[in-house]
């Protein structure tokens, strides 16, 4: 009998499942975030119109530029979006600050925070957060995602050498490289990864030829065929 009271107490008192949080419309928009060093700093969301469940979510780090205010939105309109469509994913795409250099730690803690905020905020899937960037946006996967492998999934550097941390990396990577790099010559990028693989990294290399450095429309075909990639690294 008092085992059976106990139960019942249980069940009555047990914690309902908290319904996914609500989301804007669909579409792009401005918005901006105070970043943990206080500043205020712009980011382009985008919210697809047919949100995959359980939700997942992108974070995209842009390319080097004159960084004007939502700078990263061109990258998210060119590349990104058209190319990772399929996974139905929430998009967050911030500017770097004011050093204009993803591995810096000011940087660092705004992309962590940003990361952190869009999960809760948009009832996002832990275990579906991609990283994501190219070119100086690439090296900051790299370095990023290898230093908060408890809080992304998946790792998608594109035309980037890898930076990463000191320790060892288990979260799944899939690098993207065009054989025509003009910026990032072949050799050198090879080189970077044998290195990383000596580690012990296990990492999938993707390579293609036709596109430059600066050719963010090159890279949209082959990062449409890493969707599959990504969906078995969120174990889909």
């Amino acid at each position: 009998m008092r085992v059976l009271v106990l139960l019942l107490c249980l069940a009555a008192c047990a914690t309902p499942p908290r319904p996914p949080a609500s989301l804007p419309a669909p579409g792009l928009a401005r918005e901006r975030f105070l970043a943990p060093s206080g500043a205020t700093v712009p980011y382009v969301l985008l919210i697809p119109e047919r949100p995959s469940e359980p939700r997942a979510l992108i974070v995209v780090l842009h390319h080097a530029g004159t960084i004007t205010p939502y700078f990263a939105e061109a990258m998210v309109k060119r590349l990104i979006a058209p190319a990772l469509a399929p996974l139905g994913a929430i998009i967050v795409a911030p500017d770097a600050q004011e050093d204009r250099d993803w591995e810096s730690a000011t940087n660092e803690a705004t992309v962590v925070a940003l990361t952190e905020q869009a999960i809760q905020r948009y009832g996002i899937d832990p275990t579906r957060v991609l990283l994501t960037g190219y070119s100086m946006g690439g090296r900051g996967t790299w370095s990023i995602g290898s230093r908060h492998q408890d809080l992304y999934t998946a790792l998608l550097p594109l035309a980037a050498p890898p930076t990463p941390g000191p320790g060892s990396i288990w979260v799944p990577i899939c690098a993207i490289h065009a054989r025509d790099d003009d910026l990032i010559p072949l050799e050198p990028f090879l080189r970077s990864v044998e290195q990383l693989e000596r580690r012990g990294v296990h990492l999938e290399l993707r390579m293609f030829s036709g596109a430059r450095h600066q050719d963010l429309e090159g890279f949209v075909a082959p990062l449409a065929a890493a969707v599959p990639w990504v969906l078995e690294a969120w174990g889909r």
